[in-house]
């Protein structure tokens, strides 16, 4: 999508190729004088040599500084959003892996470790969507960098890398949220399994209600609070879904746009292709 200003290097090149052929004009005088011979390719050698040790320096300090110079300034918030939802695959497929052992019957009291884990990185999570929602939307701002948009064609390829991109994040979007789903419901029956089926409390009998009725509550307590906490994630995942959606609308809109300025140049076309036999068949008179 990006595009790149070679007008410098296609100057080089010619100037380079201008030099080389003035060389091969001045070999038919240099073979009358082999001393000038000599001193000419000994000259063109050392050249060479000191030109190919500058361009390895250059390569070697400024390590692709000079395919960014003529890069547009909106590919920079292209590439954000491209940065953002290649994490944001890593760290779902680390999230679905701490899903899996944070549901796994443990003896031990690491659940509270392996929760305040999730939550850190469900945190992340949320905050890359932010940044790529945030990235997703200034590559059509009106003024990037200070400058307007330069012409049509910049804006129409902006808004095809924005719907490529926002495609991809309402994709990633809904797949966190339906792992989030599961969780929260393997999480509820795997609690509300436990209580069901407490063996220790059952056997205390009824003189042990109290404490089975304390016991009971805490785990409430603590589904509830978990349940919260989900909600409160996936409603903050469902705004930026919307948000996506909206630009997904706006691109349909867009582009419904383009195809009805095709339609139209096609009747000019057409309009103007029908003028000359027209012309042509009226009378001179």
């Amino acid at each position: 999508m990006a595009y790149r200003d070679l007008t410098g290097r296609f100057l080089e090149r010619r100037a380079n190729l201008r030099r080389r052929n003035l060389r091969f004009q001045m070999r038919p005088r240099l073979d009358n004088s082999p001393l000038l011979s000599v001193l000419f390719l000994s000259k063109q050698r050392n050249k060479s040599q000191a030109m190919e040790k500058a361009l390895l320096q250059d390569a070697t300090e400024f390590p692709g500084e000079h395919c960014d110079i003529h890069k547009p300034e909106w590919t920079r918030f292209a590439e954000s959003a491209d940065e953002s939802i290649r994490l944001l695959h890593v760290k779902l497929e680390y999230l679905q892996l701490l899903h899996t052992r944070r549901l796994m019957i443990r003896f031990d009291d690491s659940e509270f470790q392996q929760e305040h884990e999730i939550n850190c990185l469900t945190e992340e999570i949320t905050e890359l969507f932010h940044t790529a929602d945030r990235s997703l939307k200034k590559i059509t701002s009106a003024f990037v960098g200070g400058e307007p948009s330069p012409s049509p064609a910049d804006r129409l390829v902006r808004l095809n890398t924005q719907r490529a991109i926002a495609g991809r994040l309402q994709e990633i979007s809904t797949h966190f949220r339906t792992r989030q789903r599961e969780y929260l419901q393997r999480l509820q029956l795997q609690k509300f399994g436990s209580e069901i089926f407490d063996v220790d409390a059952m056997e205390k009998g009824a003189g042990s209600s109290n404490e089975s009725l304390g016991f009971g509550n805490k785990i409430a307590f603590a589904m509830d609070r978990t349940e919260y906490d989900i909600r409160t994630r996936d409603i903050e995942i469902q705004r930026i879904a919307k948000s996506v959606a909206t630009l997904a609308t706006m691109f349909k809109e867009v582009a419904e746009m383009v195809i009805d300025q095709g339609t139209l140049i096609d009747r000019i076309d057409y309009n103007m292709e029908q003028v000359i036999p027209q012309s042509l068949s009226y009378p001179l008179n």
